[in-house]
């Protein structure tokens, strides 16, 4: 088939010839096996009568119709906007933190701190009043104009503005953290993808083996040099190994799934790295490495959160300052200085006033100064825990590591040759007639439960890797 497959890293593979010929072999099947026959019984059978036939006649031609029609634009369009994709672990990560909505959640969240620090120092609203009315004659009507603009004491806007400061910290903070777990997860599921794959390429060895099995029992038995429960259980074996393999088809797939939700993509993903190999891992030297890991860093942004919080309130205790600006008229006669003198509209007298808002009763000021410092209490408490948590775990996902690493150089460096051995022995034994079929059988299932057991510890070992690189924030 004529297809343009590309296996390099991003690269898009189209499939729309590939679809159409198989489209067009099932539409063969179907008007050779179902459609032909049927207008050959009934063309050919004396049974039915002639005037019954023009109808049935139309249905079956629109039937053939219907199956030979090809494809309307729409769907070849569709077709042809089908790809498939080979991605690296680092293209899949990359991809992963510019789609995943989980980031994007994370990054209006920062988005909206930033604009709230910007509307963190705000100004009352200035009072503007105006009144008319009698004052100084009862015949005349004066007014009076007034400005006011009450302010917040000066600590409380820096106490708040930095109180948005740490909040915007915090978001970042925890969009980093985001990032790190999303990582971890995008890791997990490559490494699953990479372990079904190198599951898959195990039972096929192995199916090789046992088909090639299965046939030498079949000519032994017909030459009588074997009984029948020997061939009974090759075929039997062999087809262990292929419910095995479409079982391992799910997985595969599974995993793919996984993968295109963590990306946040409908393209169909492959693996670059289709082969597991064991990883390697640098511990950190410093003693308190637990310290800058992401989660302690999210919780000492939120601490510094409640010890803004707390402040603010404290600054919420101070007076409010208030200034003022009054103008009004004063008609009339009046006396200045012993000379009268007549004011009209056109004459105003402006003053000012300064004063302060006091809290006379701060119960409740000090109640909210209470439950800040409460949380506080509980940011350094949840720190303390989660140190001491995250430094246990760290102790036995190191000690996990440990474990499985001697377990997978103990088979790398001796497991594997030794399985290998034991299968070109066995069946060179078995050809020969030196070693029977049930200690061939056996020596086969031995060599496969090496290399599976092989593969599961490199798998679980990579995992720990992955556990201890999320835990410390290393990507």
């Amino acid at each position: 088939l004529p297809m343009a497959i590309s296996t390099s890293a991003g690269a898009e593979v189209q499939r729309p010839l590939a679809t159409v010929v198989i489209g067009g072999l099932i539409t063969a099947t179907l008007l050779t096996l179902i459609v032909l026959p049927v207008l050959y019984l009934y063309f050919t059978t004396s049974k039915i009568q002639f005037k019954q036939k023009p109808l049935t006649v139309i249905a079956l031609f629109m039937l053939a119709g219907a199956v030979l029609s090809p494809a309307s634009p729409a769907q070849a369009q569709a077709v042809n906007q089908r790809t498939v994709r080979a991605l690296t672990l680092a293209q899949a990560i990359d991809e992963a933190l510019k789609n995943n909505n989980t980031i994007k959640l994370a990054q209006y969240q920062v988005d909206l701190q930033r604009t709230r620090k910007r509307a963190s120092v705000a100004i009352p609203k200035t009072e503007f009043n105006y009144t008319q009315g009698v004052i100084s004659n009862p015949t005349l009507q004066d007014n009076l104009f007034n400005v006011t603009q009450r302010l917040s004491f000066p600590t409380l806007y820096s106490a708040r503005s930095k109180l948005a400061r740490a909040k915007q910290n915090s978001s970042e903070q925890y969009k980093l953290l985001e990032e790190n777990d999303l990582v971890a997860d995008v890791k997990y599921a490559y490494l699953q993808y990479v372990y079904a794959t190198e599951k898959r390429r195990l039972l096929l060895y192995q199916d090789s083996l046992y088909s090639s099995l299965e046939r030498s029992s079949r000519l032994r038995y017909q030459t009588g040099e074997a009984t029948k429960i020997e061939s009974v259980s090759s075929a039997a074996k062999s087809m262990q190994i292929k419910n095995a393999l479409a079982r391992n088809s799910a997985d595969i797939a599974i995993a793919q799934t996984q993968l295109q939700t963590l990306l946040n993509t409908r393209d169909s993903l492959l693996i670059a790295d289709p082969q597991m190999e064991a990883e390697s891992l640098l511990l950190p030297a410093d003693s308190n490495v637990v310290a800058g890991t992401p989660a302690i860093k999210y919780l000492e942004r939120e601490l510094e959160t409640r010890e803004r919080e707390t402040q603010v309130e404290r600054s919420s205790m101070l007076p409010d300052i208030l200034f003022g600006f009054s103008s009004q008229t004063y008609r009339g006669v009046q006396n200045v200085d012993g000379v009268e003198r007549i004011f009209t509209t056109h004459d105003r007298f402006a003053f000012y006033h300064v004063g302060l808002a006091i809290p006379i009763f701060p119960g409740g000021h000090r109640a909210s100064i209470h439950a800040a410092k409460i949380n506080e209490n509980i940011a350094q408490t949840q720190i303390a825990l989660t140190s001491s948590t995250l430094e246990g775990e760290l102790r036995r996902l190191v000690q996990e590591h440990d474990k499985l690493q001697r377990t997978v150089r103990y088979y790398q460096n001796e497991g594997l040759p030794q399985a290998e051995l034991v299968i070109g022995n066995s069946e060179k034994g078995f050809r020969s007639g030196d070693i029977s079929y049930v200690q061939h059988l056996q020596n086969l299932a031995l060599a496969i439960d090496i290399r599976s057991d092989y593969l599961d510890n490199l798998y679980q070992y990579n995992q720990s890797i992955i556990a201890i690189e999320t835990l410390l924030g290393i990507k």
